[in-house]
């Protein structure tokens, strides 16, 4: 089950995350965190799949304990899921110093990254349709590049992610309010490997 560490990240262990390391339950989550509570039809509907395969998932989602059922909102016939933690931090030392951990951290990493860049590319793609030029100009798509250490790097991604989180927990944006738009955040900032360089430094073998 995944265990919060500070009271806004969780870690999960190994069981817990080969339960998520699934390409359909990793799309289930990354749907309910970006549209918010929605029934398994819905979800089978958003992903082009059937609602009995996004019903069997929800539920081994539900035991690793990553989503969970909104009682209230549910009838006889429909049960209505949403996310049930917040962050969560898959690829830990621990994890990834496990074979199969890495492997599993690995399928996950991947499979929320295509979710995400699918959303990227619609936006790309429908955004000035969809949406005013307003909201258009207010978005922001950017590559920015420069040297850190590794403490300066440290102190990058903690001190971005702290400002995205206090800005989302601050603001006036919540579910049902209609003029309130659904954001995703997409954050990548990691070091780069020049493995051109690396092999003509070692020789060719």
């Amino acid at each position: 089950m995944p265990v919060a560490d500070d009271g806004r990240r969780a870690s999960v262990d190994l069981p817990s995350l080969k339960a998520l390391a699934h390409p359909l339950r990793v799309a289930l989550l990354h749907a309910l965190t970006t549209h918010g509570a929605q029934t398994a039809s819905a979800l089978a509907q958003r992903l082009g799949e059937s609602s009995g395969s996004t019903s069997y998932h929800l539920r081994q989602l539900e035991r690793a304990g990553f989503v969970r059922e909104v009682a209230e909102r549910g009838t006889a016939r429909e049960r209505w899921w949403e996310r049930a933690i917040g962050p969560v931090d898959v690829w830990t030392p621990e994890l990834v110093g496990m074979r199969e951990g890495r492997a599993a951290a690995a399928a996950v990493l991947g499979a929320w990254s295509d979710e995400g860049s699918r959303l990227l590319q619609h936006f790309i793609d429908h955004g000035e349709d969809d949406f005013s030029p307003e909201v258009n100009d207010a978005a922001r798509i950017a590559t920015l590049h420069g040297h850190l250490a590794v403490d300066e790097l440290r102190a990058l991604t903690a001190d971005v992610e702290a400002l995205v989180l206090e800005r989302l927990a601050t603001s006036r944006i919540h579910e049902g309010d209609e003029d309130a738009l659904r954001v995703l955040v997409q954050l990548h900032v990691f070091p780069v490997a020049d493995r051109a360089t690396r092999a003509s430094t070692r020789g060719a073998p």
